[in-house]
Parts: C-alpha cells; structure tokens; sequence
C-alpha cells in the first residue's frame, strides 16, 4: 500500500468514473425497448382483469338487488294516552301484527325495558303503569325491531324468533336468499 500515492489513487478513481459506457449497440436498446413493452402489457392485462371482475360484482348486484336494496320499514307510529297515572298504548295490536310477532314477547321487552308491569285489556290495547309519551313508546319500539325483528344482513322485517335444542333463540331471516340467523338475547 505505501507504493502508491494518494495523488495516484485519486486519479485512476476519476479515469473509471470518466469513462464512457461500454457499448450502446441496437440489441440492448432493443431489450430495453422490449421491457418496457411487456410492462405495459402487464398493466394493461391487470387493468382488463380488474375491470373484467368489477362488472361482474356490478351484474351480480343487479342480479340481487332484492337482497341488497334498502328496504324502508312502514309500520304505524305508536299512539299513548295517558290518564289516572297509566299509559295506554292504543294501536299495541296492531304495531305487533305489522312486525309479525307474538303480543306477549313484545309485552316482556317492554315490561323489562321499563322496569314496570304491564297488561293487555280486551281491546288489546297495552296498558302500563306511569307516564310514557308517544315518543318513548316509539324509540322503545324502534329497539324492539332493531334486536329481535329486522335481519342484519338484508334489513327485511321477514324474520322470526327461532328455540334451538339448547334453548337459545335466534332471528332467522326467512328471504330464502339471506338465510341469516343470529342470537338474540332472551326476554
């Protein structure tokens, strides 16, 4: 290492950075020319491909546009009458046939809900103790549907409260495309 100098080395260091490029011949810009050809076709291949596949998500959907379009549910507004320190749900019996659930499972989440005790008179109207307005007859309600009537997967009403063996209850859509089931807490 002594035998050279400094000088030296810098110099030879400067000569091969100087130095032109080995060759520039046709066939290397050829191959370069190539490459960047068959880039191109491989983006334009996986463009083909991911617009061939989102079509096809597109027609599906339109195939299955009953199971995913947004279904608004109409059910009638609950009316409460309040008078000697009971509330009276008047149209009880016929908020219950428009879900398509029994009048007794109904009457227990409200009676859990609330912490009451309540009945059901001949009119089948719903009768509770204490002071309950329309308003919360019907965010009552709305919590109602929302757990043990509308499907999560297709929000359809078209559900019903199922008993398994082991004696847990799921909602079971009955849109034969769905057949969503899930576990609902008991009343």
């Amino acid at each position: 290492m002594d035998d050279f100098d400094n000088n030296e080395k810098l110099e030879i260091s400067d000569e091969i950075l100087n130095k032109p490029r080995l060759s520039t011949n046709k066939s290397d810009i050829n191959f370069e020319q190539t490459l960047a050809e068959e880039e191109e076709e491989i983006t334009e291949d996986k463009e083909e491909i991911y617009y061939d596949l989102l079509n096809k998500v597109y027609d599906q959907i339109d195939i299955e546009k009953e199971l995913f379009s947004n279904k608004s549910i109409n059910i009638c507004k609950p009316i409460a009458k309040y008078e000697n320190r009971k509330t009276t749900w008047e149209n009880f019996d016929k908020n219950f046939v428009q879900i398509n659930r029994d009048h007794e499972h109904l009457k227990k989440f409200v009676d859990k809900e609330l912490g009451i005790k309540s009945s059901v008179n001949s009119k089948q109207n719903l009768i509770m103790r204490g002071k309950f307005d329309s308003k919360d007859i019907c965010e009552l309600l709305t919590k109602y549907i929302k757990n043990y009537v509308q499907c999560p997967t297709c929000r359809t009403i078209n559900t019903s409260i199922i008993r398994n063996e082991s004696r847990m209850d799921y909602l079971s859509c009955n849109n034969k495309k769905c057949d969503t089931q899930k576990v609902v807490q008991k009343v």
